[in-house]
């Protein structure tokens, strides 16, 4: 069972998005869905509906009161919901993702509430430019950002997410996002979660930069991976999708150095280590 800090009572997994709006009760959900639960509504889909709609559905006897409707639609129109613009895998300064290579998954997002009418994604914020070849701990991933773990340092400019709505909750409650990668076939976390509570955008639409760092498969080929973006206050607002790696050969790497060096062990708990006891 989930419990959802918008909610004093613990919502079960086969119920309703919906009772996270503030006054929205069973009977209301009822109202809305019009199919005895048999296929849930999410927030986003609730708030597609026209204005006029909306509000036939869920003001009158037994249902919302005009003031509550209002709280609600207001709720609803500040929830932190991500619309994944891009996502991608890369090494820094290569072309190719190549075997035990240093890869970054880059997310490319911005917070969309329901209802919201964004404005289409410029082009150039899709991109993902390498550090300074001078910034050594940024090029090795060793440089906390906005996407690192909780405990890193928090930038100047960052901006905390908008608090939950959580009346029943003992204290404020700021929403954090986890994005991790999993291996469906094999049912297991490939990639850990990394967990962020910050924006830098969250009030303009901006497109915002999120990134796991890991090292590539010892062994060349395909590699599909289920991404998934959760957050942990909220239900229905989770993202989920394949993305599809590619691990080139050594022979596709540009300027390569020198294919003597030795290719050090995988650590415990790396990709790479997991990739070689499955193959």
């Amino acid at each position: 069972m989930h419990v959802s800090q918008s909610l004093i009572q613990a919502i079960a997994p086969d119920e309703s998005p919906l009772l996270q709006l503030p006054a929205f009760t069973p009977a209301v959900v009822a109202a809305v869905e019009q199919d005895g639960g048999k296929n849930h509504w999410t927030i986003q889909r609730f708030m597609a509906l026209p204005e006029q709609r909306r509000r036939q559905l869920c003001i009158g006897d037994g249902l919302l009161k005009e003031a509550e409707y209002e709280q609600a639609i207001t709720f609803a129109k500040k929830l932190p919901a991500l619309k994944v613009e891009a996502a991608f895998f890369k090494v820094a300064g290569e072309k190719h993702v190549t075997v035990s290579s240093l890869v970054q998954f880059v997310v490319k997002a911005r917070i969309a509430p329901p209802g919201a009418d964004l404005k289409p994604v410029d082009e150039k914020d899709l991109l993902d430019e390498d550090p300074d070849e001078s910034d050594v701990d940024a090029l090795i991933g060793r440089k906390p950002g906005r996407w690192s773990q909780v405990s890193a340092k928090k930038p100047a400019k960052a901006q905390p997410n908008p608090l939950a709505h959580a009346p029943y909750y003992p204290r404020d409650y700021s929403p954090r996002w986890h994005l991790f990668l999993a291996d469906a076939k094999q049912g297991k976390v490939i990639i850990p979660p990394t967990t962020f509570t910050e924006l830098e955008k969250t009030n303009e639409g901006g497109v915002e930069t999120l990134k796991l760092q890991f090292q590539a498969p010892p062994q060349k080929g395909e590699y599909t991976f289920v991404m998934h973006l959760v957050n942990d206050a909220y239900l229905g607002i989770d993202i989920k999708m394949n993305v599809r790696m590619v691990v080139e050969g050594p022979e596709k790497v540009m300027h390569m150095g020198a294919e003597e060096d030795e290719i050090s062990e995988p650590d415990e708990g790396t990709i790479a280590l997991f990739y070689s006891l499955c193959i």
